[in-house]
C-alpha cells in the first residue's frame, strides 16, 4: 500500500512538472508572438522615428566621427545638430507626388522612363527617393551641409507588405532641422529605408506652405500631407 501511495505520489509530481513545461512553453510562445504582432503593426511614423533616433546617436558618436575623419566644417555643422531638440516633431509631413518628382528629373536628364528595362527603374527609383533630400539641400545649404548629411545618414531593412509604393516622410522641428524618412518597397515585402538629415534653415519650425517654398524642385513643388501619429 506505502508502495502504491509512493508510486501514485511520483505520478502526481511528474504530471505537475510536465504542466508547468506546457505552461512555460505555452506563454513564451504567447510572448513571442506579442513581440513579432507589435514590430508587424509598428507604423512608418514610428520606425521613422526610430531611424532618426539612431541617426542622432550616431552623430553623436565620439569614435565614429574619429573613424570617418571629418573636416572641422562637417564637425562644426554635427556639433549644431547635436545641440538641437529632436525630441518630439512639429509636424510629420507625407510628400504625395513622389512619381511625379522622378519624373520630371528623368526629364530634365533627358533620360526616357520608357528606355529602362527589367527592374533597373525600380532600382532607380529607389535610389532617388533615398536622395531627393540631397537634391533640394543641394540648391542652397552647399558641399559641406552635404557632407554632413551623407555621413550620418541610415539605412535599415524591415518587413512590411503593406508598402507598395515609395513612401517619403519629412519630420519637421520647431527648433532642429528636418528629418528625411524614404520607405522604398522590395521583393517578398521587403522595405528599404533612409534617414538623413536637410541641413536647411529655412525648414526649422517650417509651417506647410514654408515647408513647400523650401523644398520646390525647379518650377515643381513638393506636394506634401500632414501625417497623423
Amino acid at each position: 500500500m506505502k508502495k502504491k501511495k509512493n508510486n501514485f505520489k511520483l505520478l502526481i509530481i511528474l504530471l505537475i512538472i510536465v504542466l508547468d513545461i506546457i505552461v512555460v512553453k505555452l506563454i513564451s510562445n504567447s510572448d513571442k508572438g506579442g513581440k513579432n504582432n507589435t514590430s508587424a503593426r509598428m507604423s512608418l511614423y514610428d520606425r521613422g522615428l526610430d531611424m532618426i533616433s539612431s541617426m542622432n546617436a550616431l552623430a553623436g558618436d565620439d569614435n565614429y566621427r574619429k573613424m570617418i575623419g571629418m573636416p572641422q566644417e562637417v564637425e562644426s555643422i554635427i556639433n549644431d545638430i547635436l545641440a538641437m531638440d529632436y525630441s518630439e516633431p512639429k509636424q510629420v509631413y507625407k510628400v504625395t507626388n513622389l512619381d511625379d518628382i522622378m519624373n520630371l528629373t528623368m526629364y530634365m536628364s533627358g533620360v526616357d522612363e520608357n528606355t529602362f528595362k527589367g527592374e533597373t527603374k525600380d532600382y532607380i527609383k529607389r535610389k532617388f527617393a533615398g536622395t531627393i533630400c540631397n537634391v533640394i539641400m543641394g540648391k542652397s545649404s552647399g558641399a559641406m551641409a552635404l557632407a554632413a548629411s551623407s555621413c550620418f545618414a541610415k539605412q535599415d531593412i524591415f518587413v512590411d507588405s503593406t508598402v507598395t509604393e515609395g513612401i517619403l516622410y519629412i519630420y519637421v522641428y520647431e527648433n532642429a532641422y528636418p528629418v528625411f524618412v524614404s520607405f522604398m518597397p522590395g521583393e517578398d515585402g521587403a522595405v528599404l529605408a533612409n534617414c538623413s538629415y536637410m541641413i536647411l534653415d529655412s525648414m526649422i519650425g517650417a509651417d506647410t506652405e514654408t515647408a513647400k517654398d523650401s523644398m520646390a524642385l525647379g518650377l515643381l513643388s513638393v506636394e506634401i500631407e500632414e501625417v497623423n501619429r
